[in-house]
């Protein structure tokens, strides 16, 4: 993953990023969406439920598809919204998407209980939903659609822990930290 730099915080409205897929909580996120009368969403990516989707949000002029868009694009699409949404009905392991939108200086909505639990702090860097619930999930998007100055504030905060853990050198140096101990221990047992 690239940094982007320094963010400019704010923006309007929120975007998902992913494959439009059941298990990435697409059809929960366009529930919830139509309980938020008029809020802008991007919603980028491509996949399997794509054709559907856009024909179940024809009557929401407030909801765009890009489809699939280079990494710059997406940066740019981050850029522009005010948070990033994350619905998955399934476990993840740790989508680079809740990263990406800490590098980017947005808030995460994702939901609770999965591994996004670990990287989003609920009321610091963005808020979690009930996994599942659409009224949850719109919600969480309300509060932070009505307050930009949470917003910005928590968006700042994932830009200050994206830098302390998932930066490019934060990476790489605690990938040669896990080399070196794998190094070390492999030179103890053969002693």
């Amino acid at each position: 993953m690239i940094d982007p730099g320094e963010p400019r915080f704010g923006g309007r409205g929120a975007v998902y990023v992913g494959r439009l897929a059941p298990e990435k909580g697409v059809w929960l996120l366009l529930d919830a969406w139509r309980r938020l009368g008029g809020a802008p969403l991007c919603v980028v990516g491509t996949g399997p439920e794509e054709e559907a989707m856009r024909e179940a949000a024809a009557d929401l002029p407030n909801i765009r598809f890009t489809g699939l868009l280079s990494p710059e694009a997406v940066r740019n699409e981050l850029a522009r919204a005010s948070f990033v949404v994350i619905p998955s009905l399934c476990y993840e392991i740790g989508p680079l998407v809740a990263s990406e939108a800490m590098a980017a200086g947005r808030p995460s909505v994702a939901a609770h209980p999965t591994a996004l639990t670990d990287i989003v702090d609920d009321g610091r860097t963005g808020l979690h939903f009930r996994v599942g619930d659409a009224e949850s999930l719109a919600q969480a998007c309300r509060r932070l659609l009505t307050d930009s100055d949470e917003a910005v504030a928590m968006g700042r905060e994932a830009r200050l822990v994206y830098e302390e853990r998932f930066a490019p050198d934060r990476c790489l140096d605690a990938l040669l930290s896990i080399y070196r101990e794998l190094i070390d221990a492999r030179s103890r047992r053969q002693r």
